[in-house]
């Protein structure tokens, strides 16, 4: 017997050992004792000590029928009376052993997952590690996090057809009908370089662009960098930068032929935009949107901005944290620093915030609801490009490109003049002549046009 247990029972079987049994059981027991000399047989009374030294009453179950041997503890007298009367019967101890091998494949079950967690509890266990989130925070931290978060959702919840022994056999694949399984449920080591490009192929059925697919796979990459740094995975591939490349800029080449021409708005558009916002209910909301297209800022950044940012004296406001997760300097132009300057001056806010609006989503609202009130067709973050686009305008034909994206606190230049630089439209150098021919390398005009036409002088 465990030497935390003192077995009552056999204390109390003469009637002059019952008083001294009741003085020996806790008086913290809170259901009626029964009688040790009316205990069913098999079932015995006993006082359990914890390390702590506290006392309380448990029912041992010690019995054996048909050369089967049981020896359990219950907390109370009716669950130990319940299961001798169940193992007495041979269906009763055939469904007790049935539940106890159901409990030791759920044990091996919990012991493989320890051991050998799946894609779905790594990502999870990443997540939590390098994208906290605290309820302290600004709301564009907790926004990047959140952005962040909600990517490694999405790959887990993507499914795939389930890894195979077959590994890397594709040609054969349409006719097996493989089941499909979320990426949350596939162990490391059964992830192949097949199963980055599945994912590319199943983003892509559920109309997600290539540009954003390219996102997706970099956050994947990323989990796999840190995965790696773990001992249990160092050998592990970062298939996720392996991916088929040719499959994915199929898709982004297929993306930019249906994409449709984007033009700036005219003058009197904008006017036009503008004095339909003059018809919000809160000032504040045309004061953002006017500020957003003097600085380029995004609506979150302004919304949130407080006093203590803007530093009229440099003509900077400074962004702590941004979408993309780093601090930036904005620039205050002479049109953002006079429409600060008047807020500041007429209609001060409490608690250091410059516009009214106590939450991002509240803007938001307001600005989604008068659009549609004026059938507005403007998203906000169309103002930013409308913004880049009259730096652009200004910068004129002999600005650099790369001091004004280093000017916007933009870190992918050459993406950013590609999204928003205004196109021309001439054959006034060689580059104009070259781009309008469709040729990426002079070379190649060279060497197939100019060449002969040389030679027919």
């Amino acid at each position: 017997m465990n030497s935390h247990f003192t077995d009552l029972t056999d204390q109390g079987k003469n009637t002059k050992n019952r008083t001294k049994l009741a003085r020996k059981l806790p008086k913290m027991e809170p259901e009626n004792l029964p009688k040790p000399s009316r205990l069913p047989r098999g079932i015995h009374i006993v006082k359990w000590k914890n390390s702590s030294g506290e006392t309380s009453i448990r029912y041992r179950v010690r019995t054996q029928v048909n050369g089967v041997k049981e020896n359990r503890l219950f907390t109370t007298f009716e669950e130990a009376k319940e299961f001798l009367l169940l193992f007495k019967s041979k269906l009763g101890r055939e469904k007790i052993y049935s539940l106890t091998e159901e409990e030791r494949k759920q044990s091996e079950l919990y012991k493989d997952i320890l051991t050998n967690p799946t894609l779905g509890m790594l990502i999870d266990k990443y997540v939590e590690d390098y994208f906290p989130i605290s309820p302290t925070e600004e709301h564009n931290t907790r926004r990047y996090k959140g952005s962040i978060r909600s990517f490694y959702k999405t790959i887990k919840q993507t499914k795939i057809p389930a890894p195979t022994p077959l590994g890397e056999v594709y040609i054969f694949e349409k006719y097996l009908q493989a089941p499909e399984k979320q990426i949350a449920n596939i162990k490391p080591e059964e992830f192949t370089l097949k199963c980055i490009d599945d994912y590319i192929r199943a983003r892509r059925k559920k109309g997600i662009k290539g540009i954003s697919i390219e996102r997706e796979l970099t956050h994947f990459s990323n989990f796999f960098k840190a995965l790696k740094r773990t001992q249990q995975y160092k050998s592990i591939s970062n298939f996720a930068v392996e991916f088929d490349r040719t499959l994915l800029n199929s898709y982004k080449k297929e993306d930019n032929k249906n994409k449709s021409r984007k033009k700036a708005m005219t003058p009197e558009e904008l006017e036009n935009y503008l004095s339909l916002l003059d018809k919000a209910e809160n000032p504040d909301l045309k004061l953002i949107v006017v500020l957003s297209l003097a600085t380029a800022m995004r609506r979150s950044e302004i919304v949130d901005l407080k006093w203590e940012q803007v530093d009229f004296e440099d003509n900077i406001i400074y962004l702590p944290t941004t979408k993309g997760g780093y601090a930036r300097e904005v620039v205050l132009t002479n049109e953002a620093k006079e429409i600060l300057l008047h807020k500041k001056e007429h209609s001060p806010t409490t608690k250091g915030k410059v516009f009214s609006y106590k939450t991002y989503s509240g803007f938001a609202a307001s600005y989604r609801n008068i659009c549609e009130r004026f059938d507005i067709n403007v998203n906000f973050h169309r103002l930013r490009a409308e913004a880049f686009t009259r730096f652009f305008n200004a910068l004129g034909s002999n600005g650099s490109d790369t001091m004004l994206a280093k000017f916007l606190g933009i870190r992918n230049v050459s993406k950013f003049i590609q999204s928003h630089k205004p196109k021309t439209y001439s054959l006034d150098t060689e580059q104009d002549i070259i781009k309008s021919g469709g040729h990426k390398s002079t070379q190649i005009t060279y060497n197939n046009y100019l060449l002969n036409m040389i030679g027919k002088r």
